[in-house]
């Protein structure tokens, strides 16, 4: 299992189901409220997740786009794809001239200061960004509190009472999170000890003391949010996997930052907590998943902080 596949075994399906594909479906379905054909659909998929897979490299090393090689010029081609392809919905959208009141209808009806809307290029980047957090976040926490609960029995035991009492073999709808503590508690756990967003960069507007040293004004900090969620003043065992620690806990308010805070915080964070719950909540309910191997996962640090392939059996509860 990884933030892009889920890598799950079954003796009659050998054809593993793909967190990824389950989110980014879900992050499109949002952006394009209108419907877009399921072929176009995939397409922008594959080329998303080409474009994934290399972006961390060129954030980290922009010289490896001036390199030529085949993984470049996979990546070249799949950008081409994504933009082509949001392209001929931005084009289907603005020839029906209907406001459908999606993201992607907002989007087209920006306009800066000069009354200019955003170029072809730009809406492309702002819609691969909102899929992006609609979607490779996303898996990214289902995939590790699949793995997370296989590895913990007693927790995987909590959830799976709590979702046979709430839902009695039903289909779970958004009408249930509020029902669902320890689902929601599982979620936070996992946001907790492995954030998709674990290093964030902040500049400073002022002259600031920070550890002893005098960052002056534009100066860039990196803050990695996976070493400030396992600080042991903030978290009583803090490398421990323990949904049961967010009942009744009263959490600082700097001390769990998966989301940011105050004028950066992403304004995804109820959309994206809520999409992690169904569907974990959905495949608990009706699967139970072992891991292959018992080899623990290694955080693979890319734009998200992805568990890397996990192979999984599944079996039906």
């Amino acid at each position: 299992m990884s933030s892009t596949s889920l890598c799950a075994t079954r003796r009659s399906n050998p054809q593993p189901p793909s967190a990824f594909r389950l989110t980014t479906a879900v992050a499109v379905r949002t952006l394009f409220s209108a419907g877009i054909a399921p072929r176009a659909a995939e397409e922008l998929r594959e080329a998303l997740e080409v474009l994934l897979r290399g972006v961390y490299t060129r954030v980290v090393a922009p010289a490896v786009d001036r390199v030529p090689s085949p993984p470049r010029r996979r990546y070249r081609r799949a950008l081409d794809r994504w933009r082509g392809g949001v392209a001929a919905i931005v084009a289907a959208y603005r020839a029906s001239g209907v406001d459908h009141g999606d993201a992607l209808s907002l989007l087209l009806a920006v306009r800066d200061e000069h009354g200019r809307a955003l170029s072809g290029a730009e809406l492309g980047d702002q819609v691969a960004t909102l899929v992006l957090a609609g979607a490779e976040t996303t898996s990214s926490v289902v995939a590790w509190a699949l793995r997370l609960l296989a590895d913990h029995p007693g927790a995987a035991a909590r959830l799976h009472e709590e979702l046979d009492t709430v839902l009695a073999g039903g289909p779970v709808t958004g009408a249930d999170l509020p029902r669902l503590p320890c689902t929601r508690d599982v979620v936070r756990e996992v946001l907790r000890l492995y954030p998709p967003a674990w290093a964030v960069t902040r500049t400073a507007t002022r002259t600031t003391e920070l550890a002893g040293l005098s960052l002056p004004p534009g100066a860039t900090v990196i803050c990695c949010l996976y070493l400030l969620h396992r600080r042991p003043e903030l978290f009583r065992g803090p490398a421990l996997f323990d949904p049961g620690r967010w009942a009744g806990t009263d959490v600082p308010r700097d001390a769990w930052l998966p989301f940011g805070l105050g004028a950066t915080k992403c304004v995804g964070e109820v959309f994206g907590t809520a999409e992690a719950g169904l569907a974990l909540a959905a495949i608990a309910s009706r699967w139970r998943l072992t891991p292959v191997s018992a080899r623990p996962p290694r955080p693979v640090p890319r734009i998200v902080l992805s568990p890397g392939p996990q192979p999984m059996r599944l079996a039906e509860r």
